[in-house]
């Protein structure tokens, strides 16, 4: 593992022993290795200094033999990929191999929220996972849907400390109704929805335990069918409370100073 900056050595150097970082850092001043690999920050231009030349944050997953078995990037400079996700990735396992804790099989349609790392520690994007286990024989709907049916849907509350971006949805497949040759897209069998969640850093006071903790809330709907009834639509909310950790470098900076309190963001 190593990281590619566009600062100096003496700078990286200076920064590396400030806060005991092990890894290598190699750096790329003139951006040369950055451009060729496509990843120059063009949101900013040489009027920007002396941020200009910095990549879009992101890494890659190098596999044994040297090819790159994953991409991981984003807009924002201060946002990066959860470790979890990226060993995931190094171990060959998809994004969202992460197992589900629904039973099976079900009577009716089950979801399940949970997270797919242990906390959310501060702009790291960590997923929200929502399984949603469909009976056999049954489906939901994806994108489009017509008139008199519902979509199915994740939707979080705003929150003081923690922002969602849209979530990912499984690819859906065709279905063509016997009766009026309409096709439909749906969902069947075990349906994951990924939603990365953002906490933005902010001060969270502890619990009684210690802990520092975040409520989040949302709602999930979906409408299940069969080949010849369409229940229902279904709204069903959820709670979830998750352990929240400050920036690396600011944990550090506590460590060293614990009667300092962490900066808001």
């Amino acid at each position: 593992m190593f990281v590619v900056f566009y600062e100096t050595v003496e700078q990286l150097g200076s920064f590396s022993d400030e806060f005991d970082i092990t890894i290598p850092l190699l750096s790329d001043p003139g951006s040369t290795i950055i451009t060729e690999l496509g990843i120059l920050n063009t949101t900013l231009d040489e009027s920007d200094a002396p941020f200009y030349g910095i990549p879009f944050p992101g890494s890659y997953v190098i596999g044994a033999d040297g090819t790159v078995i994953g991409k991981f990037f984003e807009q924002n400079s201060l946002v990066r990929t959860h470790p979890d996700t990226l060993l995931r990735a190094a171990q060959g396992h998809a994004i969202d191999d992460v197992p589900t804790p629904l039973p099976e099989p079900v009577e009716h349609v089950e979801a399940h929220v949970g997270l797919s790392a242990d906390s959310l520690r501060a702009m790291l994007l960590t997923d929200l996972l929502i399984d949603v286990r469909v009976p056999t024989g049954q489906h939901l709907y994806g994108p489009p849907v017509p008139d008199g049916l519902t979509i199915t849907s994740v939707e979080l509350d705003t929150n003081e400390f923690v922002a969602a971006q849209p979530a990912h949805f499984p690819p859906t497949h065709e279905m063509t109704l016997k009766g009026t040759g309409e096709t439909l897209h749906v969902y069947e069998g075990d349906v994951r929805i990924r939603m990365p969640l953002l906490y933005n850093g902010g001060r969270v006071a502890p619990n009684n335990d210690g802990a520092r903790t975040v409520d989040i809330h949302g709602t999930i709907r979906w409408q299940s069918c069969d080949d010849h009834t369409c229940h229902i639509p279904r709204t069903e909310r959820f709670a979830l409370t998750i352990s929240v950790e400050p920036p690396n470098v600011q944990k550090r900076l506590l460590d060293l100073n614990p009667n300092k309190p962490p900066t808001t963001a």
